[in-house]
C-alpha cells in the first residue's frame, strides 16, 4: 500500500518535472486516511479509535516534518490502549514538540488482544512509514473467543490461504467484508492480486468490481469498470465520496461527469460521506456540482450539507459551504440551522446566516431559548434583529418566548418593530402556559402601554394580517 502522506507536494509550473513543498494536510484528513486503511484491512480497535481532543475539529493542519509513532499499553481500569504521537520542532518556540494525535481502545484484556493492538500500531507506523511493505500476521475467529489466535505464515501457507479465501468469497454473504479485510491485510490490493492470479472472487459484476476498486484505492482498476453501471452511479459515488485521500477525491470527480439523474437523497448520502471523512474540498465540490447531477434542483441541499457538517462537529466545513452559497441557497433551506449554530455558540456562522436571508420566522423562539439556554446570551437576539432576521409581527411565539425567558429587553425590541402587545394577549388566553402578572410580563406591559401606544409607535391591528415583518432595517 502506498503510504500515507502528511505533507501536499505541487509540480513547479515552469517545471512541471519538479515538485515543490505547498503546505500540510489537515489533521482531519490524514486521520480519515488512516481509519479507512485501518478498517479496510480489519485493524480498527473494537471500542472507539478517534482524534485526541486538541484535533478533533479536524481543521488544524499537520506539523510541518511531523514524526508519528505509537504506544501500546493497558489502561489503569479496563482495556487496552493505543496512542498515536505526533513529534516535530516548532521552529517559533524553537523546541521539539510532542502531542498526542489519536487514541484508540479495544474492551479485550487478554494477551492475544495484547498482541493485536501491537499488530495495530505496527500498521499504524507502516501507514506513515513504508510503501509496499504489509502486515504478515492475521487473526482468526472473534476477539473473545478462547479459541482466537494470532499466526505467523511463511509465503507457501500464505499463498494457500489466500487462494482458499478467494475460492470460498463467492459463496459468502455476510462474512465478505472479512475475507476481503483478510485478504487486503495480506495482499495490500485485493485487485492487483486479482489481476496477478486471474481470478475474480464472487465472479465480480462490474458494480462489485467497481466497489472493489474504491475500498482498494486502485484507480486504473477503477478506470477500467465504473463507467460501466450506469444505473448505480448514484451507489458508486457514496463509496467514493467517502473514501479518504487524493485517489478518492479523483474517483468522485470522475463519477461527477458520469452522474445524472441521481435522487436527490443518494446525493445528499455521498455528500455526507465527503463530511465525515473531513474533506472540505470535495463537499464543496459536491455541493456546487449537485442542480447537474440530480433527479430535481432542490434548492435546500447547501443547508441540509450545513446541518449535517454542524451536527458532526464539523464546522469548518460548514462555513466553507456558507462561505460559497448563495442568498437562494439559505433562503431555501430549514432555518433551523441557526438554531443549531446558537447551540454550538457559533455566533459568527448564525450571523453569516442572517445576514445571507436565512427564513428565521418559525423558529424565531427557539433562537430565543437557545440564546438564554447557552450562558443568557440574550444580546446577541438584538444583533440578529439588527443584522436583519426577519420575524414577523404576528409570531407572538417570539415575544412568549421573551417572556418565558425573562428577556424583557429583546419584547420591548419586538414592540419597537412593531408587535402588537394586545393582540400579543389576546392570543396568549388559548395558551395555558402564558406567564401573566410576573415581572416581565408586567415590565413589557407598561412598555407598551406608556411607550408605544401613547407615543403612537404601534401598528394598527388592520396591518396584523398583512404579516408584516420586522428586521433587515
Amino acid at each position: 500500500m502506498k503510504r500515507i502522506e502528511t505533507e501536499i507536494w505541487v509540480p513547479v509550473p515552469e517545471n512541471p518535472r519538479k515538485i515543490k513543498f505547498a503546505g500540510t494536510r489537515t489533521s482531519g484528513e490524514v486521520f480519515a486516511e488512516l481509519r479507512h486503511r485501518l478498517e479496510s484491512t480489519g485493524y480498527l480497535p473494537d471500542e472507539y479509535f478517534s482524534l485526541s481532543s486538541k484535533w478533533d475539529n479536524g481543521d488544524r493542519r499537520m506539523p510541518e516534518g511531523a514524526q508519528i509513532f505509537s504506544t501500546v499499553d493497558y489502561g489503569g481500569s479496563e482495556g487496552i490502549f493505543i496512542d498515536v504521537y505526533l513529534k516535530w520542532f516548532d521552529v517559533e518556540k524553537n523546541k521539539n514538540l510532542t502531542e498526542s494525535f489519536i487514541m484508540g481502545k479495544t474492551l479485550g484484556e487478554t494477551e492475544h488482544d495484547l498482541d493485536r493492538m501491537n499488530l495495530i500500531a505496527s500498521a499504524v507506523t507502516k501507514a506513515f512509514h513504508s510503501d509496499g511493505v504489509h502486515t504478515r500476521y492475521i487473526r482468526l475467529g472473534e476477539p473473545e473467543r478462547s479459541d482466537a489466535c494470532v499466526m505467523h505464515l511463511n509465503g507457501a501457507e500464505r499463498r494457500l490461504l489466500i487462494d482458499s479465501l478467494i475460492e470460498r468469497h463467492g459463496g459468502l454473504t455476510q462474512e465478505t467484508q472479512s475475507v476481503e479485510s483478510l485478504l487486503r491485510r495480506m495482499t495490500g490490493n485485493v485487485t492487483e492480486y486479482i489481476n496477478e492470479t486471474g481470478q475474480r472472487p464472487m465472479r465480480l459484476d462490474d458494480f462489485d468490481a467497481t466497489v472493489l476498486a474504491i475500498r482498494d484505492g486502485n484507480l486504473p482498476a477503477f478506470n477500467e469498470v465504473y463507467k460501466k453501471p450506469q444505473d448505480k452511479i448514484g451507489e458508486l459515488l457514496i463509496h467514493a465520496a467517502g473514501r479518504p485521500g487524493n485517489v478518492g477525491k479523483n474517483m468522485t470527480m470522475l463519477l461527477l461527469a458520469e452522474a445524472q439523474g441521481i435522487p436527490n437523497d443518494i446525493y445528499l448520502n455521498a455528500c455526507k460521506r465527503a463530511i465525515d471523512i473531513g474533506d472540505a474540498d470535495r463537499t464543496l465540490m459536491m455541493a456546487n456540482q449537485a442542480s447537474n447531477v440530480r433527479i430535481e434542483n432542490d434548492l435546500s441541499v447547501y443547508g441540509d450539507i450545513i446541518s449535517y457538517a454542524m451536527s458532526e462537529r464539523k464546522q469548518h466545513i460548514a462555513r466553507e459551504i456558507l462561505k460559497d452559497c448563495s442568498s437562494e441557497h439559505i433562503q431555501a433551506a430549514d432555518p433551523r440551522i441557526l438554531v443549531q449554530a446558537i447551540d454550538q455558540q457559533d455566533y459568527q456562522m448564525a450571523f453569516n446566516l442572517v445576514e445571507k436571508g436565512i427564513q428565521a420566522n418559525r423558529c424565531a423562539a427557539e433562537v430565543i431559548y437557545a440564546l438564554t439556554y447557552h450562558g443568557n446570551n440574550r444580546g446577541y437576539f438584538n444583533h440578529l434583529v439588527k443584522q436583519g432576521m426577519e420575524i414577523d409581527n404576528n409570531n407572538y411565539s417570539a415575544l412568549q418566548a421573551c417572556i418565558r425567558t425573562d428577556s424583557p429587553e429583546q419584547a420591548k425590541l419586538l414592540l419597537d418593530r412593531g408587535m402588537d402587545f394586545d393582540l400579543y394577549t389576546q392570543w396568549a388566553e388559548k395558551d395555558r402556559y402564558t406567564v401573566k402578572g410576573g415581572d416581565t410580563f408586567n415590565a413589557v406591559k407598561d412598555y407598551w402601554e406608556n411607550e408605544i401606544k401613547q407615543s403612537g409607535a404601534g401598528i394598527a391591528e388592520d396591518d396584523q394580517d398583512t404579516g408584516q415583518t420586522m428586521g433587515g432595517i
